[in-house]
C-alpha cells in the first residue's frame, strides 16, 4: 500500500497479496483483509474488484468497481479513486472518515500497523503493532 496523503491509500497488486482495512466508532471495531483483483478497461473505462477474507475464503464485496462507486463490508465504507488496469493500482478511502496510518509487511508476509489516527465523524487512535493472521 502507498499512502498518496492523509486520506487516501493505494493497493499495488503487484506488491501486495492483500491489505487490512479497520473501522472503529469508539465502542465497536471491525477488522477485515481486503484485496483489489480483475483490473479491465471494458469501453475505455478501468475497473477493479474488490474482496474480502470471510470463512478461509475470498468474498466479492464489489464486482467491477470504478472510480467514484461506493461500497460497505459491514460497518467499512469505501469509495474508489483512480484506477490503473496497465499498473494493477486502486486510490480509494474510507467513507466519510479521514484515516492516516504506517503499514509495514515483513519477509514472512506478516504485516504491522505502527500508528493509525483518524479524524472525521468517527475519532479513533491506536498506537500498538498488530500481528495480521491470513
Amino acid at each position: 500500500m502507498l499512502s498518496t496523503n492523509a486520506t487516501n491509500v493505494t493497493f499495488d497488486k503487484n506488491l501486495y497479496e492483500w491489505m487490512p482495512v479497520s473501522w472503529s466508532d469508539g465502542d465497536d471495531t471491525q477488522s477485515i483483509m481486503m484485496r483489489a483483483t480483475t483490473f479491465k478497461d471494458p469501453s475505455g473505462v478501468n475497473k477493479t474488484t474488490f474482496q474480502y477474507r470471510q470463512n478461509n475464503g475470498w468474498v466479492a464485496a464489489v464486482t467491477d468497481a470504478e472510480v467514484g462507486d461506493d461500497f460497505t463490508v459491514g460497518n467499512i465504507e469505501i469509495t474508489i479513486g483512480a484506477i490503473n488496469k496497465d499498473l494493477k493500482t486502486v486510490n480509494f478511502w474510507r467513507g466519510n472518515v479521514q484515516m492516516d496510518f504506517d503499514a509495514s509487511e515483513d519477509e514472512t508476509g506478516s504485516w504491522t500497523l505502527t500508528s493509525f489516527a483518524a479524524t472525521g465523524d468517527n475519532v479513533t487512535q491506536v498506537n500498538t503493532s498488530n500481528s495480521w493472521v491470513q
